[in-house]
């Protein structure tokens, strides 16, 4: 009532002065807090995207960035768009990597051969994907994984194995493995195991793999002796060589070996590599 009479006699009263500008002023700056103080209005929501459905060169651009295990196990498997992706896009699979860290405990010797469940069956579903065009594999492998990849990739220039493999028969690397592989640049089996690197065998790589620059079978073992004659000509056209050991023999086994492989040895066999 007190405000109300003040201003009542302010507006019939001349002599009572009106409110000063500092007065408005602090009235103002009330007003002003009290709006400030309020609570702001509810932010809008983000847009919503669609990843089920994003180009198919962005999808592969990001699977190239994907392990290739991830993409077989899991990101192949979300919807149908990112299934056509990882399944039908041959050139996601141009270089197959299925290295895990399994593969280093079995080079150390603690895998072996053996391998997580189901690794085959990855290995194979990659290299179909690939549709032929893949040229470099890095992985577990044995004997049959391959020959199954030599004999579905023509374009196949590097392979390295990163677990123990076992190579018990000649015709089985020869004829299966070796014979399909004309572009083959590079063979690392980085994992140990048994590579026979004898005459027949490295005869076959210098005749079929003319582009071979890398073969490193050094932490694996042999239990066969090459010739001097083929040693010399991988030591001149292959740039990087590590071959096996030797394994369990002695000196006296050793030369007699060495004699043996010399004097069987026949230089027509090269020359029929050459013609084939």
């Amino acid at each position: 009532m007190g405000k109300r009479k003040r201003r009542d006699e302010a507006l019939t009263n001349p002599t009572i002065p009106p409110p000063s500008s500092s007065r408005r002023r602090r009235r103002r700056q009330r007003r002003h807090r009290r709006r400030k103080r309020s609570p702001p209005p509810p932010a809008a929501s983000p847009e919503w995207r669609d990843w089920s459905s994003p180009p198919g060169d962005v999808l592969l651009a990001i699977f190239s960035r994907t392990p290739h295990a991830d993409v077989l196990r899991g990101a192949g498997q979300v919807c149908a768009a990112w299934r056509r992706v990882a399944v039908s896009e041959p050139a996601l699979w141009r270089r197959i990597q299925l290295f895990t860290d399994d593969d280093d405990e079995g080079a150390a010797g603690g895998g072996g051969v053996v391998g997580p469940p189901g690794w085959r069956g990855m290995a194979r579903a990659a290299v179909d994907r690939s549709a032929g065009r893949c040229e470099s594999f890095r992985g577990r492998a044995d004997m049959g994984l391959l020959a199954y990849l030599a004999g579905r990739s023509p374009s196949l220039r590097a392979i390295r194995v990163t677990s123990r493999i076992y190579v018990r028969e000649e015709e089985e690397l020869v004829a299966g493995v070796i014979r399909r592989l004309p572009l083959l640049e590079r063979l690392e089996l980085s994992g140990g195991g048994v590579f026979p690197a004898t005459t027949r065998v490295m005869r076959a790589l210098l005749g079929h793999c003319p582009a071979l620059q890398v073969l490193d079978a050094g932490g694996c073992a042999t239990d066969s002796v090459m010739s001097r004659r083929v040693r010399e000509r991988c030591e001149e056209r292959i740039r990087h060589l590590r071959l096996p050991p030797v394994n369990g023999c002695c000196g006296c086994c050793m030369r007699y070996a060495q004699r043996y492989a010399d004097e069987h040895d026949d230089e027509d066999d090269d020359e029929q590599l050459d013609d084939d």
